[in-house]
């Protein structure tokens, strides 16, 4: 646990979803401009579970708790919404971080085999 995410604001939240959101339209693009690419199953499997975490970003509104003495961003898909036990990604500063360095290797992966 660093100083930086202890004092994570919700607008660093929400700046990072927006880095995050824009690293995933950069792989999207990639993906584009390679369309004879050959995808392997451990690109393919890579590329599904971003596009999972981009879907439940993309389609909720941020919510906000303290955890573990950090802000933390609480992420519900508003497609779950007639879901019982609806599902839930909470996110710290750093997760958004590593999500959008995690999309640029798959991006340079996507944009070397093409």
């Amino acid at each position: 646990m660093t100083s930086v995410e202890n004092k994570a604001t919700k607008d660093a939240f929400h700046t990072e979803r927006s880095r995050f959101l824009d690293a995933f339209a950069a792989l999207e693009e990639a993906l584009g401009r390679s369309a004879t690419l050959s995808k392997t199953d451990a690109l393919a499997k890579e590329i599904t579970a971003l596009r999972a975490i981009r879907n439940d970003l993309v389609h909720s509104q941020l919510r906000f708790v303290q955890l573990e003495g950090q802000l933390q961003a609480l992420a519900v898909n508003a497609q779950n919404v007639d879901a019982s036990a609806r599902p839930a990604r909470i996110l710290r500063i750093a997760d958004f971080k590593l999500l959008s360095c995690e999309i640029e290797q798959v991006r340079k992966k996507v944009s070397g085999a093409a």
